[in-house]
Formats: structure tokens, C-alpha cells, sequence
């Protein structure tokens, strides 16, 4: 064995260069697989991870302040959300927003980073009142960009029980309120925002400056509620909170189901791109290490002299591949986690919450175990036959 391995460390010694392209060639072979297969994962993952950080069983919409929602009501957490009334908004992205999907939310300072991610941008400025965050679907459909102006003409405090009126069908009133110019900051992802089949909607998050600025506005009051056991609580949620005059419950679990549903065939198609990816580095990575199987037997003569046999020269030949191997699985963990900021795409991106760089031990590690025993699978056919191609002609000289 010893004779093997100073041969091998010779041979390195003279064709180290072929060996590092072997290795490459795994590398990112290996890599593109390793990265189409956690990008699958991702994707798959990416919905339920966001709804652990920003999620929310219900919306309760009401008229009037509720009594304290609780443990009794099956309510883990509850967050108060305050939708003042606004006429038709105007945007300085010369398109004109659908009114009717369009809200201003006005979310607690402390929660606001709670009811939406960050996509891009900054959080808004407590002591500004005209900074904002805006929902990716303005930027999606209208063009709303950071540094875009949206404009609210506000009802007045005055014109309070018109406004509420208008609810149960009644005309609304032309606002008499301050006209509030909003600089979007950044752009966020609410969860009522994601698409689940029904129309889109619209939304401005005002930094808690808005508040103050607009006060006397005549407001609707809703709850952002997640209940302890989640869907399991919601019928229970509903009957409870339903009978109260003017209050509704929007359930939020039902849409987010849909919306995972959505995403998986993304998912699989990435696994599907893995798997043929995974074919083609077999198509290639095979008959590379044939050629240079093929081109090392030529030394086989001379060590067949010094008293090497097949297998020894077999051995060699798997050392090699093993040494390209290892170094190509390495690579190819290197390689995946460098590709890993390009997945997942589309909603799924949206709703990542730690976009970047990642490395995914559950699926590098084990494919790159996978990679080593598959590129050693690949070399013994290749060291046998070059093992004994010139075996015959080195043992009559001898």
C-alpha cells in the first residue's frame, strides 16, 4: 500500500492539473445539483417560515373598540390596526390605484415589523408623519417605488357618522380632512397581500407620525389575531366574536393554505431541475474520469517493472477519484451556498424571511456525501479497465 501512495503522490506531483479539473468539473456539477435541490426546499419552506414570523389567523373588522381579546377567546396575540377613512388616492407614479382594494393601515410602531417584512427600503421615521410603507403589490402594479408620493385626502373629524353610514351603503362623503402627501421608505409584504385567488389589494403603512398629524380622523378598528392553536381555534373564534353588532371576521388560514399550494409546483419544479441536472453531471463527470484513467495506464509499464500489479494499479486509480471526489463535494457545498441568494423566485421570494446567502446542512451535507459515493461509483468501472489494459503486455516484458 505504501508503494501505492507514493505512485499516487507522484503522479499528483505531474498531473495535478487535470486532477483540479476533475474536481472543478464535480465542483460545479455537484453545486448546481446541491443548489436546484435546497432551492426546492426553500421555496417549498418559504410560506409557513413567513407565517411563523408575520402570520395571523384572523383580521376582526368592527366599528367599535372590542373588549380586551384574551386566553379566554383562544387569542395568543393580538395586534390593533386603525384604518382611517380617505377619498380616492392620488400617486405620483401617474397611475391611477383601484380605490376600492386600497387601505391606509395604521399599525402600532412596535408591530409594525411584526404585520409586514421588509422587502426594500427603511422603516418610516417616528417623528415623520408623511413617511410610509407601501405594499409590494403597489410596486408590482402601479410602479410605486421608494421615493414615490401618495397622496390622502382624509374625511374630517366632522363628518364622522357619514363615513360610517356609507358602510351600510350610503353615499361617501367627499373628505373634508387634511390631504396627506405620503413618501413611500420601503417596500413590505403583509400576508392578506399575497395572492390566493382573489383580487389584489393595496396597501400604505403610515409610520406612527401619521397618527398624529391626521387625528380626529374617523377610523374603522381591526384586530390582527393569532389564536393559540390556530386553525383548529378559528370556528370557535368566529362564533364568539361574530354576534357582536357590526364586527366580522376575516379568516386568514383558509387563503394561507391556498397560497402554499400555489408555491409547491415551483418547488417541484426545481427538484425536477436537480434530478436532470444530476443525469447530465453523470453523462459528464463518467467519461471524464475514463479519459484520465485512460491516460494514467500509460505509466503502467514502468511501475508494472518496479513490481506494481492490477491492483495496485486499480487502488491508485481509486485513490485518485477519491482525492477528485472529496475535494469536488467540498466545492460543491461552496458552490451551492454562492448560488443560494438566486432561490427561491416569484411570491415565494417575497415571502423569504432571510433572503442572502444559506447553507442548508440538511441537504449540502448529505448530497455531498452523495456526491463522493456517486463520483466513486463513476471510477471503478474506468480503473478496472485501465488496470488490466496493459497488464498482459507489462507482465511478457517482464
Amino acid at each position: 500500500m505504501r508503494a501505492v501512495w507514493l505512485v499516487l503522490v507522484a503522479g499528483f506531483r505531474r498531473q495535478w492539473r487535470s486532477w483540479l479539473l476533475l474536481a472543478l468539473l464535480v465542483a460545479v456539477a455537484s453545486g448546481f445539483v446541491l443548489a436546484s435541490t435546497a432551492a426546492g426546499g426553500r421555496t417549498d419552506s418559504a410560506f409557513p417560515r413567513y407565517l411563523a414570523r408575520h402570520g395571523y389567523d384572523a383580521i376582526v373588522y368592527t366599528v367599535q373598540p372590542l373588549p380586551k381579546l384574551g386566553p379566554r377567546d383562544g387569542v395568543a396575540q393580538v395586534t390593533p390596526v386603525q384604518m382611517p377613512f380617505a377619498g380616492p388616492p392620488a400617486c405620483s407614479c401617474h397611475h391611477t390605484i383601484n380605490y376600492g382594494s386600497f387601505a391606509v393601515r395604521e399599525v402600532p410602531p412596535a408591530s409594525l415589523g411584526r404585520v409586514a417584512k421588509l422587502v426594500a427600503g427603511r422603516m418610516p421615521d417616528p417623528s415623520s408623519p408623511v413617511e410610509a410603507l407601501a405594499s409590494f403589490t403597489l410596486q408590482r402594479d402601479y410602479g410605486v417605488r421608494i421615493g414615490s408620493v401618495i397622496t390622502e385626502p382624509m374625511a374630517g373629524a366632522s363628518q364622522r357618522q357619514a363615513v360610517f353610514k356609507s358602510l351600510a351603503g350610503g353615499p361617501l362623503p367627499k373628505p373634508a380632512g387634511p390631504k396627506m402627501a405620503m413618501r413611500v421608505v420601503g417596500i413590505v409584504a403583509a400576508e392578506s397581500e399575497f395572492s390566493y385567488g382573489q383580487g389584489a389589494t393595496y396597501t400604505l403603512y403610515p409610520g406612527p407620525g401619521f397618527a398624529v398629524a391626521s387625528k380626529g380622523t374617523p377610523a374603522l378598528t381591526s384586530y390582527y389575531v393569532r389564536l393559540r392553536h390556530g386553525q383548529a381555534d378559528f370556528a370557535r373564534f368566529e362564533a364568539r366574536i361574530s354576534h357582536l353588532q357590526g364586527t366580522g371576521v376575516q379568516d386568514l388560514d383558509r387563503p394561507a393554505a391556498t397560497i402554499i399550494s400555489s408555491i409547491h409546483p415551483q418547488a417541484v419544479g426545481w427538484l425536477v431541475l436537480a434530478a436532470l441536472a444530476g443525469l447530465a453531471a453523470v453523462a459528464v463527470i463518467g467519461p471524464a474520469l475514463a479519459r484520465q484513467a485512460s491516460a494514467e495506464s500509460a505509466d503502467h509499464p514502468v511501475l508494472a517493472a518496479l513490481g506494481l500489479g492490477p491492483r495496485q494499479f486499480a487502488a491508485r486509480a481509486m485513490l485518485r477519484t477519491l482525492v477528485v471526489a472529496v475535494a469536488g463535494a467540498v466545492g460543491g457545498i461552496a458552490v451551492a451556498t454562492l448560488l443560494s441568494p438566486l432561490a427561491p423566485l416569484g411570491e415565494a421570494r417575497l415571502a423569504e424571511p432571510a433572503p442572502g446567502l444559506a447553507f442548508d446542512a440538511g441537504v449540502l451535507i448529505p448530497g455531498a456525501l452523495a456526491t463522493v459515493a456517486v463520483v466513486m461509483l463513476l471510477g471503478v468501472v474506468p480503473a478496472l479497465r485501465a488496470a488490466r489494459a496493459r497488464w498482459p503486455t507489462c507482465w511478457s516484458s517482464a
